[in-house]
Formats: C-alpha cells, sequence, structure tokens
C-alpha cells in the first residue's frame, strides 16, 4: 500500500472473520480477537490486505480468571 491509500478494511475483516476472528468496535476502536492457532495466519491475511505495520499486539491469560 502507498501513502494516500487506505487497505479495504472490510475485506481485511471478512479475512478474519473467515480465521474466527472476533470483532469488537468500542468508542472509535476496532480490535480483533484470533485464536493463538490462527494468528500468523491472521497477520498473514492483514498484509495481503495492504496492511504493512502492527502497531499493537497483546496477549492475555485467562487461565485462572474467576
Amino acid at each position: 500500500m502507498t501513502a494516500g491509500m487506505t487497505a479495504d478494511v472490510t475485506a481485511a475483516l471478512a479475512a478474519l472473520n473467515e480465521l474466527g476472528g472476533q470483532v469488537k468496535r468500542d468508542k472509535d476502536m476496532l480490535s480483533v480477537t484470533v485464536e493463538k492457532s490462527q494468528l500468523i495466519l491472521g497477520l498473514e491475511a492483514l498484509k495481503s490486505h495492504g496492511y504493512l505495520m502492527l502497531t499493537d499486539i497483546f496477549g492475555i491469560d485467562y487461565l485462572t480468571y474467576p
């Protein structure tokens, strides 16, 4: 993707949805959750849709969550 162009968010979200991604939008912030087994495929899907830079990624361990 070149400067001034925007990635097609709808197509990228559809690709992540095919991998079981869960999309949430809250306070103008879009979040997508994918299973760890689908992480690499999800990142490759985003790259193929023109996303070139990952700014945030984090994991949460809910193993002991009440």
